[in-house]
């Protein structure tokens, strides 16, 4: 009997340990084992050596902490691998369950048949026991349910009465019928189908069992079951010994007793704990104590107590464990955030940390004896996560910028590719700068600094030349239309023949066209205007040297021609000059020589005559500057001077 204790305790300890290495949450789950067993009818029992092997039904218990999320289909397929290679049987019912610590009922459930290959059905059949059995073969027929109070009762109704199951410590060897034969069941507290099965589970490794006694009149044809027989009663000789040497049998159970003291007291050692190793010897002392009542057998009157006090210690030690790996994870994280974060997946890394921390804390009760404890470490815990949360988002905000300024570069690059005027150069020139702006913006202080410096290297000379291009092209427009202004105001000055303002206006045009910056979108039309635009300006400035000969004429002739009496009326136009001398010029001229001559004065006369020999001089000087013909008219209208050939 405690060599199959031993067998399901140790398929129990492989399960849990799969458990552990294949499920991410592993840590946490608690495998519990135990075999179930129907008597066998009147008439057919223990008719051949399948008989009892058929009946069997091996229950395997799987429990974990509420908080931690799990998937069950992993859980399911986990254990199944675990049956395939531990096993050794050759034909079981198995039921998987899963539920959560301090629940009585489980939440889902799985049952699997186990069949043996046909070569170790001939080594039963040839009575050969002690060969090893060959590999399992898991039935193709699985049924899966969820679990819930409607279920429950549903299965209530169905449910065999309670003395009809029984738990088995199960043995692949026959029974013989001529000997009374000893099974072990468990005492069944509850009226449905798990409740009726799972007290077995109540001892962790060890299990509630009791015993009843089965006669049958029939035997065995096999010689095989003759021997099997005579071991089944050395089993119950042995058996029976063992009961009177277990402990706590009969008096006071000293070592149910230490433990419950020792839970007990459990709030004032948490108290006084101030490192994870004293919280892991706590746990060690914990574990020795279930160690010690588990081994307190179901005949003992202290039975009851002992299996309340294991699931209490089993809690408290699982709770421990949680606690430990947090504390544990905590440490490692608290370590990790003394040096400065070089990048966001650290960050991310320490999040995870402080997760992981957290994680076992939060699903400790507050009525945890352990809670005192838990509680400043997942306050400094969470106050940690919460600052690495912080961080994070600023972080992912300042990544967030790099990445839209790569996103903003990239359309810059492709407009500088095909910008051709100053609109073009313009919206290239403010792509770059919002793009520099953003990384401009990102703190000294965070992770991707370096890279948005980097980046700022290579976009910082790329905006420059941008915006130089750019002000070359307003230049160029710029100079462009000045040059067309002030060649359409020239041309409204020539038009009325305001030379000098028009030749300052060509001027101004020329002067602009020729500032317009080479390769530029204005380039090749300024090439062309200049030609056009000189052309004009040469043909204003002579116009304006024309007028200007004029304005002079003009100025000599009003000198010439007006004094103290009108002496002469011209006309100037681009036929050349015509004078007439007035009638009041010469009856001055003949009134001033008949004085001359009354009084015989000669140098009066010669003045006289001289007078119109000056104004003749002065006429034909006018004349040759203007380089215009010259006629001269008397006030009779003769002609009395010209000079150049009148056309």
């Amino acid at each position: 009997m405690e060599d199959l204790h031993l067998d399901l305790q140790l398929l129990g300890q492989r399960c849990q340990e799969n458990l552990r290495a294949e499920i991410p949450s592993g840590e946490f789950f608690l495998v519990k084992c135990a075999v179930v067993s129907k008597p066998p009818g009147k008439g057919d029992a223990y008719e051949d050596r399948d008989t009892l092997v058929k009946n069997n039904l091996l229950m395997i218990l799987t429990e974990h902490p509420e908080a931690v999320n799990v998937d069950t289909q992993s859980i399911f397929t986990v254990l199944e691998e675990s049956l395939y290679s531990e096993l050794n049987l050759n034909h079981l019912q198995v039921e998987l369950f899963v539920r959560h610590f301090g629940t009585k009922l489980p939440y889902i459930k799985r049952s699997i048949d186990i069949h043996l290959n046909s070569q170790l059905r001939e080594n039963l059949e040839s009575e050969d026991y002690s060969s090893e059995i060959g590999n399992v073969v898991i039935d193709a027929t699985k049924s899966t349910q969820k679990l819930n109070s409607s279920s429950t009762k549903s299965v209530l109704k169905k449910t065999n009465p309670p003395s009809q199951e029984k738990t088995v410590l199960y043995s692949p060897l026959p029974i013989s019928s001529k000997v009374q034969t000893t099974f072990s069941y468990s005492i069944v507290p509850f009226s449905s189908e798990f409740a009726d099965r799972g007290n077995a589970f109540n001892t962790s490794e060890s299990f509630s069992t009791y015993s009843y006694t089965s006669k049958s009149d029939q035997k065995f044809p096999k010689k095989g079951a003759i021997a099997a027989a005579v071991l089944s009663i050395m089993a119950i000789f042995g058996s029976a010994g063992h009961m009177l040497m277990s402990p706590c049998v009969s008096g006071e159970c000293k070592e149910l007793q230490t433990a419950i003291l020792n839970q007990q007291n459990l709030q004032t050692e948490v108290n006084n704990i101030k490192s994870a190793a004293e919280l892991l010897a706590l746990q060690q002392k914990i574990d020795l104590d279930r160690k010690t009542v588990q081994s307190i057998p179901v005949w003992s009157p202290h039975h009851t107590k002992a299996v309340e006090t294991i699931d209490n210690l089993s809690e408290q030690s699982g709770e421990i464990n949680l606690v430990v790996k947090a504390f544990k994870s905590g440490k490692t994280a608290s370590q990790i955030s003394q040096t400065k974060a070089e990048s966001i997946e650290e960050l991310q890394a320490r999040q995870e940390l402080w997760r992981k921390a957290i994680a076992p804390l939060e699903s400790i009760s507050t009525h945890s004896d352990l809670y005192p404890l838990v509680k400043p470490k997942l306050f400094n815990y969470s106050t940690n996560l919460k600052i690495v949360n912080r961080q994070l988002l600023t972080e992912k905000k300042w990544l967030k910028k790099i990445n839209d300024s790569k996103s903003v570069a990239a359309a810059a690059k492709k407009r500088t590719t095909k910008a051709t005027s100053l609109e073009s150069w313009q919206k290239a020139e403010s792509t770059w700068q919002i793009a520099v702006n953003a990384l401009k913006g990102i703190s000294k202080n965070s992770v991707v600094y370096s890279d948005a410096q980097k980046l700022l290297s290579e976009y910082l000379p790329l905006l420059n030349n941008t915006r130089k291009r750019a002000t070359k092209e307003l230049i160029a427009e710029k100079s462009y239309n000045l040059g067309f202004l002030a060649a359409k105001e020239a041309r409204k000055y020539a038009q009325i023949n305001q030379w000098s303002l028009a030749v300052s206006h060509w001027n101004q045009a020329v002067n602009a066209i020729k500032g317009i910056p080479k390769a530029t979108a204005y380039d090749k039309q300024a090439k062309s205007q200049i030609q056009n635009y000189s052309l004009e300006l040469q043909q204003a400035q002579q116009n304006l040297r024309i007028a200007q000969k004029w304005q002079k004429t003009r100025n000599d002739l009003e000198q010439t021609c007006y004094g103290e009496i009108e002496i002469c009326e011209y006309t100037l136009d681009n036929q050349g000059i015509i004078v007439r001398i007035t009638s009041e010029y010469e009856q001055s001229l003949e009134a001033s020589f008949i004085d001359a001559s009354l009084e015989q004065d000669p140098q009066a006369i010669a003045s006289v005559n001289n007078h119109m020999q000056i104004l003749q001089q002065a006429l034909e000087a006018i004349s040759s500057n203007a380089d215009l013909p010259l006629l001269v008219y008397d006030a009779g209208g003769e002609i009395i001077q010209k000079s150049r050939l009148v056309m």
